[in-house]
């Protein structure tokens, strides 16, 4: 009776300690998939920042074309009038 007993009790641990492994597995496939959710997320935000800025170089060399043609323009004009 008391080796059924300890046999039940054997089973019992094994199982739990199966359980609690699977558990582990669970929570570390569910991390790394956080991991890999953030990594992405910080690489889309380089690349938005990075056209952001290729953005703002673009328009900054836009405003310095359109200031120069405007100056150009305008020194044309006072030529004319002279």
């Amino acid at each position: 009776m008391l080796s059924e007993y300890t046999r039940g009790v054997e089973l019992l641990w094994y199982k739990e300690k199966e359980e609690k492994e699977e558990e582990r597995k669970k929570e570390g496939m569910e991390e790394q998939e956080e991991e890999k959710k953030g990594e992405e997320g910080e690489e889309e935000e380089e690349e938005k920042e990075e056209e952001k800025e290729g953005e703002k170089k673009r328009r900054d060399e836009e405003g310095r074309r359109r200031r120069k043609r405007g100056r150009r323009r305008k020194e044309k004009e006072e030529e004319e009038k002279n």
